[in-house]
């Protein structure tokens, strides 16, 4: 560098500052023993990530959806499963974030020799037990217990194997997937599936039972997700009509399992308001029983049929349907 060069950098003052400090040994910035090496934590830096996952958004999508059916099929209940959207976050944050006791599976993706988590709260947990065994829901899980029952941890892993099973049926359309529950865990420190400072995908839902439930979150590795991340096809149109026939024939299956309240109308009959708010006991109404009694839905009729006695019951001997809401169900069947 020529002396020009070093006059537009330094002055002729701070330059010969530098040289008298250089000669006499000194320097004020050098504070480590001569040969020390210093270590440098790559870690405290954070991986930043920006835009959104439209495959692992696709993929919750159908996970809630499936997660609704299924259980409704275990409890016969309506339950609802509601998602937000995918956060990324540092593995230590999340797990410091998670409360005591969590049901924490630690899970493995076998294709991609990955773990993942699948977490549940203990308010969730204690509602599906509820609603296993019949309950009506909205009890509260005393807040001093620390740890999970044998009844709630066999709860947990079964609702958990729903979860997988449905959770490679929401993946289907991108890869297949193969996903084993391997151990349970509620404490974050035995469930780790990263590094500390290590991204990772959060997926939150919230599962609700007649208003009462928790949250479950399904927690996956960047090398879990990476290779899938920039996908917004969700299948080929041969795919997706298979998907759309398994949504249609599970509806169909779901509404003819619905429970319907019927009652049977005898006879009918008309009567003035005066004779009818001067009747005591003992008194009879005379009626014509027609040749067949109507059993109705709601409003709605829906059966014709004779009134009869069955072992020893009341009943009604079904002669043919009636009614145009029966038909149009009948028709959609």
């Amino acid at each position: 560098m020529s002396n020009k060069e070093n006059e537009s950098v330094l002055t002729e003052e701070e330059s010969q500052a530098l040289l008298e400090r250089t000669a006499g040994g000194a320097s004020p910035v050098a504070t480590s023993d001569p040969g020390a090496v210093t270590e440098l934590d790559v870690t405290h830096w954070d991986r930043i990530v920006r835009g959104r996952v439209p495959a692992l958004e696709a993929v919750n999508e159908r996970l809630a959806t499936a997660m609704q059916i299924s259980l409704f099929k275990v409890l016969r209940r309506e339950v609802t499963v509601t998602g937000e959207p995918v956060r990324m976050e540092k593995w230590v944050e999340y797990s410091e974030s998670l409360p005591r006791p969590t049901s924490l599976c630690i899970a493995r993706s076998e294709d991609q020799d990955t773990n993942f988590l699948v977490a549940m709260d203990a308010d969730l947990l204690f509602e599906l037990v509820d609603a296993y065994f019949g309950g009506p829901g909205g009890a509260k899980r005393k807040g001093d217990v620390s740890e999970f029952t044998p009844t709630e941890l066999r709860v947990s892993r079964s609702t958990i194997d729903r979860v997988l099973n449905d959770m490679q049926d929401a993946w289907s359309v991108f890869r297949a997937m193969n996903f084993v529950a391997e151990r349970l865990e509620s404490n974050p420190q035995f469930a780790a599936i990263a590094a500390p400072a290590d991204p990772v995908y959060v997926s939150r839902f919230r599962m609700e039972l007649n208003g009462h439930g928790g949250e479950f979150h399904v927690v996956l590795p960047s090398a879990m997700v990476d290779p899938v991340r920039h996908l917004v096809n969700v299948g080929s149109p041969r795919e997706r009509d298979k998907n759309k026939d398994y949504w249609n024939a599970a509806l169909h299956d779901d509404v003819r399992n619905a429970s319907v309240t019927l009652r049977t109308v005898l006879a009918e009959t008309n009567i003035c308001l005066g004779d009818l708010l001067s009747m005591q006991e003992g008194d009879v109404i005379p009626i014509d029983l027609p040749e067949m009694a109507k059993v109705y839905a709601g409003d709605s009729p829906v059966l014709a049929g004779k009134f009869g006695v069955s072992n020893g019951r009341n009943a009604i001997k079904v002669i043919h349907a009636t009614g145009e809401s029966f038909d149009k169900g009948r028709a959609m069947s």
